[in-house]
């Protein structure tokens, strides 16, 4: 049960997170398995082309992707989806119920009903030259659109290749041949109230790959206690006919909001691990985030701190062979209902026990200037690395940036430099097992 110091940030599926990817450095990327969670808006298949990760292994989520309906032809396949499995599934009673970004909006409808989804690219990032993003809400986080927002799909398979229909080609199987071809290993990330039909799928999307798999359990949801945590696990291993040998389990602890709340998620995070020593997992780490959804109430033109709550509780777990896994920089919580407009220059500097959060409203109307300002009070501040401009691409990026006005970046830049400054602060202060 050793993940050979492995880091598994929990990203979202945004031009941000895979520039930060594509500019890791070789040491890096071989420690890095990111866990991308997938939404009903968009494929991630041009992202990977454009802005391919320097990992080579994507972990990739569907618990946001509804199952598509009975008779469905994924484009270019000529091949309807089978009929959805109607059989009993495993559940729990929901205790703890949280806006967590992968389990607020579950839904408790069968499989294949419809779910809220977000807006791609929102807080995205930047990274090559001329590749920009549009400005998400203050605070970076993107937004859930509400219930019905996006366009059905028909039952029939007609050949007209909507947005709908297209994006059915990433199920897992279909997504699995377009990666292989891309050269990208996949690893299904297996949700305990997913369907039999897409656990079936995501089995022989594993086989397809490198017959590993992530079982990603959140425990204030999906299982009260180790019966429950037993059958969950039963059921998974069932329907996806791999060992548990050949699955990592990630113990989502969601958000940690504050202090109160960190203690009560340490002690349910022992209890859970307690139950995972008893299997013989390929690896377990643990996952929580403390990023707040909204910055917007933090003041401007001064760093303000904000806890690191995730990493302190991992840290007091003191697990011998326990993974660390995080949300990056940015939270585990959705934001609902809010609408976009263009954001102020906003960096969130991660240091060993809190984020520097840096939102620059100063210097006038120009964002040009305003990120210069921002990005050279960074850099003769006393959380800059004595690496300076060496210790990552993002940090790079701010240094360029603080000796000219020139080339601000967008939202997606900052999202960008703010992940790939974190990635690399998380693998020096993490064992490398």
């Amino acid at each position: 049960m050793t993940p050979n110091g492995a880091y598994r940030p929990i990203l979202r599926p945004r031009r941000g997170e895979f520039a930060a990817l594509a500019h890791l450095s070789a040491d890096e990327a071989a420690r890095v398995t990111p866990i991308i969670e997938l939404d009903a808006t968009g494929s991630i298949v041009p992202l990977v082309r454009e802005l391919r990760p320097r990992t080579g292994v994507l972990a990739i989520d569907f618990g946001n992707v509804p199952d598509p309906p009975p008779g469905t032809t994924p484009p270019g396949t000529g091949r309807p989806f089978p009929p959805l499995d109607t059989g009993r599934r495993w559940s729990s009673s929901r205790l703890d119920r949280s806006t967590s970004r992968s389990g607020a909006d579950r839904p408790s409808s069968p499989p294949g009903a419809d779910r809220p989804s977000s807006p791609p690219g929102a807080d995205g990032t930047s990274s090559p030259p001329g590749v920009d993003g549009t400005s998400p809400a203050p605070g970076g986080d993107r937004t859930v659109s509400p219930p019905g927002a996006r366009r059905a799909v028909s039952p029939t398979g007609a050949g007209r290749q909507t947005p709908a229909t297209e994006r059915l080609a990433d199920q897992p199987l279909a997504l699995a041949e377009r990666l292989a071809e891309l050269g990208i290993a996949m690893v299904p990330v297996l949700r305990p109230y997913e369907s039999n039909r897409r656990l079936v799928a995501h089995g022989l999307a594993a086989r397809m790959h490198r017959r590993r798999a992530l079982l990603r359990l959140q425990p204030h949801l999906d299982a009260d206690n180790p019966a429950q945590a037993d059958a969950a696990a039963d059921r998974v291993l069932a329907a996806t006919a791999l060992g548990p040998d050949e699955i990592d389990l990630l113990i989502d602890l969601a958000e940690t909001a504050c202090v109160t709340h960190a203690e009560e998620v340490e002690e349910r995070a022992r209890r859970v691990l307690r139950w995972a020593h008893g299997m013989p997992w390929r690896s377990v780490s643990v996952a929580s985030g403390a990023m707040p959804p909204n910055l917007d109430d933090l003041p401007t033109d001064r760093p303000v701190t904000v806890g690191r709550l995730d990493a302190r509780l991992w840290a007091r777990l003191g697990e011998p062979g326990v993974g660390y896994a995080d949300y990056g920089v940015t939270s585990p919580v959705r934001r609902i209902g809010v609408h976009y407009h263009r954001q102020l220059p906003t960096l969130r500097y991660t240091t060993e026990q809190d984020w520097w959060i840096y939102r620059w409203a100063r210097r006038g109307g120009r964002s040009d200037d305003r990120c210069h300002d921002l990005c050279r009070t960074l850099v003769t501040s006393a959380q800059w690395p004595s690496a300076g401009a060496r210790f990552s691409w993002g940090d790079a990026e701010i240094a360029r940036r603080a000796r000219t006005a020139r080339g601000a970046g967008s939202s997606a830049s900052w999202i960008a430099w703010s992940t790939s400054h974190h990635i690399s602060h998380v693998l020096r202060t993490i064992p490398a097992g």
